[in-house]
């Protein structure tokens, strides 16, 4: 993920089969995504998948942040 910011923030990824109307069911995910600053100004990016849950679309996260 990339990041263009220098403030927190926080936001949710949505994320279903993208096959089925399953979601229709409550069959989806809303994944929060956190970045935050330190005093220091440095960066960090969290990904919580929800406990018991997996995702259908990803899996591999990581952050780039574009500003300083």
């Amino acid at each position: 993920m990339r990041y263009y910011g220098a403030k927190p923030s926080i936001y949710e990824l949505y994320d279903d089969d993208g096959e089925t109307y399953d979601y229709e069911k409550g069959e989806y995910l809303r994944i929060p995504i956190e970045v935050r600053v330190d005093s220091e100004g440095k960066k960090k990016g969290e990904v919580r998948i929800p406990e018991g849950k997996s995702t259908w679309s990803y899996g591999d996260f990581s952050f780039k942040f574009m500003t300083k």
